[in-house]
């Protein structure tokens, strides 16, 4: 079974278009979002890795389908936090466009922005999603 990740994406220069934040010109500056790649049938996975960081450590955890579109990742001794996915008609034009050009994605929601905001703050978390340079460079681009 091939393993999926959350990817962190950003709106490229271009309308309608998704790069990675490392990808973006210097000058050039676009909130970011994450994403789930869906399987070559189109489908969402049941399970995704999602990369976050934890007091300065980055770790991995699963984030797995509760229901239809709906996402949950247990962080342990920490919380629960829902996501909604939702099918967008972008598409990735950055440098790995060779892996992943027919990709179809689908955008991730947050349900409870308090929930992850409380967790931000109290115990120095975030979500950091797949696509650093480091990501890249792993990938031999």
């Amino acid at each position: 079974m091939k393993i999926e990740y959350v990817w962190y994406l950003c709106d490229s220069p271009s309308e309608n278009d998704l790069v990675l934040a490392a990808e973006l010109p210097s000058d050039y500056y676009s909130p970011g979002s994450f994403y789930l790649p869906a399987k070559t049938n189109g489908d969402l996975a049941e399970r995704y890795i999602f990369r976050v960081v934890r007091n300065c450590s980055k770790c991995e955890f699963d984030l797995v389908r509760s229901q239809g579109q709906q996402f949950v990742v247990q962080i342990p001794n920490l919380d629960t936090f829902v996501f909604n996915a939702r099918r967008v008609t972008n598409r990735y034009v950055g440098r790995l466009v060779s892996h992943m050009s027919n990709v179809h994605w689908f955008a991730l929601d947050l349900v409870d922005e308090h929930k992850l905001e409380t967790a931000c703050l109290e115990h120095n978390f975030f979500f950091a999603g797949w696509g650093s340079q480091e990501d890249i460079n792993a990938r031999g681009c």
